[in-house]
């Protein structure tokens, strides 16, 4: 006597496990080339905001920066004109306190 199950009982159990892989894998397929879409269009635009978001800050960072500069120049040169007089009048004391003061045959006078 043959065990529990015959060859065809076996045989027709593995064509209907092999049905269900074969559906199960053509349902998860497509599953995934919806989802591989779906995200791949989600990226580009995410990627494109991200563009665009990067561009405006760039921008607007090289704007303060420009902004800056100018405002860095205009110190520099408020600067400048404070410390040339003062650094000129210390200039001046310190050389007539250390020069002798012209006599007649310095200034051409002979």
């Amino acid at each position: 006597m043959p065990g529990p199950y015959s060859r065809e009982t076996i045989d027709a159990k593995l064509d209907a496990i092999r049905a269900d892989v074969r559906a199960l894998d053509a349902k998860l397929s497509g599953q995934i080339v919806a989802l591989d879409s779906k995200l791949s269009g989600q990226i580009v635009a995410l990627d494109s905001k991200l563009s665009g978001q990067i561009s405006s800050s760039e921008a607007r960072l090289e704007g303060k920066i420009d902004g800056l500069r100018t405002e860095m120049r205009i110190w520099i040169l408020i600067i400048g004109l404070v410390v040339s007089p003062v650094v000129a009048g210390i200039g001046a004391r310190v050389a007539t306190s250390v020069l002798p003061a012209p006599g007649p045959a310095q200034n051409g006078l002979r």
